[in-house]
């Protein structure tokens, strides 16, 4: 997510590029929010388990993005994605950056 090419790819298209900048603003707020709160459950869950549970959603995220036709009926995946990838950078970005 960290490059342009889901909004520009997906949202752009699926929605028009008015709506791009709200998938980013629920990136960047997923991604803050999971970092502060992730960042204090490092040590009683566990490095290891956070990592596994963010490379498993970055996992289901890429599959999803492969099978996914994008359309306009469904306006809250087009949310749910972006939410979901921040809270695995959260995770990436707590745990790596301060150990």
């Amino acid at each position: 997510m960290s490059n342009i090419n889901f909004p520009q790819a997906y949202v752009g298209c699926g929605l028009g590029i008015g709506t791009i900048g709200f998938t980013m603003v629920t990136f960047g707020v997923s991604s803050t929010v999971s970092c502060i709160m992730l960042g204090r459950l490092e040590r009683p869950m566990g490095r290891v388990a956070l990592l596994t549970g963010a490379g498993l959603t970055d996992t289901g995220l890429l599959v999803t993005l492969l099978l996914w036709q994008p359309q306009g009926g469904c306006v809250w995946l087009f949310y749910v994605i972006p939410a979901l990838w921040g809270v695995a950078e959260g995770v990436w970005t707590s745990t790596m950056t301060c150990g």
